[in-house]
């Protein structure tokens, strides 16, 4: 596990390094507007694998893709409503994951085999530079480890419970967040599916349970 540091002097290096480690099927920790996510390139089922293993996370659980654009977004969706322009207008970037039907290039890893795919544009300058580097859609989940239930929020905490899985970290110091909202619009009425950071309550979506 090696660490670089996020400050405006090293990003750019930080985040070629990290493109490379994503390249070759490896695993990123970086800070994002919320907390920590451990990232890996979103197309590649075996680094998507890791991720799984790393965080001891079921199968059953699908991951959330980062992209750099809305156009990048619809072009991993089969079907793009018209709800979730509204709402990556209003909230993108930002905190706020649209769970939409996926395109054929979504991994069934990814999406633990559903026919949806989460999706959101960061608003940090660490995964959006990586994004651009990566030119490729960055898959994305909290770091938050089963075991405690906590999100790891420092780069200690990463070494410390992840250290013989993942390959860099992108060290900004601590980050304090909330995980993401996440709205699917992949049924008829759009579902409120977990209360996040970000403020929805504009469009009146009432929490609903995943099942």
């Amino acid at each position: 596990m090696r660490f670089v540091q996020a400050d405006a002097e090293a990003l750019e290096a930080a985040v070629h390094e990290a493109a490379a480690v994503l390249r070759a099927g490896g695993l990123v920790a970086f800070p994002t507007e919320t907390v920590y996510g451990l990232g890996a390139h979103a197309l590649d089922p075996a680094a998507v694998e890791r991720i799984y293993r790393a965080k001891g996370r079921p199968a059953y659980n699908p991951l959330i893709v980062h992209v750099a654009t809305v156009d990048a977004a619809r072009a991993l969706s089969s079907a793009w409503p018209a709800a979730a322009d509204r709402l990556a207008e209003r909230f993108w970037p930002g905190p706020l994951t649209l769970v939409v039907p996926k395109s054929s290039a979504i991994p069934d890893a990814v999406s633990a085999g559903l026919a949806t795919v989460g999706i959101r544009i960061p608003a940090h300058p660490v995964p959006m530079a990586m994004l651009e580097q990566l030119d490729e859609p960055l898959l994305s989940t909290t770091l938050i480890l089963p075991a405690h239930g906590l999100p790891l929020n420092d780069a200690e905490e990463i070494r410390r419970h992840l250290e013989h899985f993942v390959e860099l970290v992108i060290d900004s110091g601590s980050c304090d967040g909330q995980p993401t909202t996440v709205i699917d619009l992949s049924t008829d009425a759009p579902r409120l599916v977990r209360e996040g950071a970000g403020d929805i309550r504009p469009f009146g979506f009432v929490k609903e349970s995943l099942h």
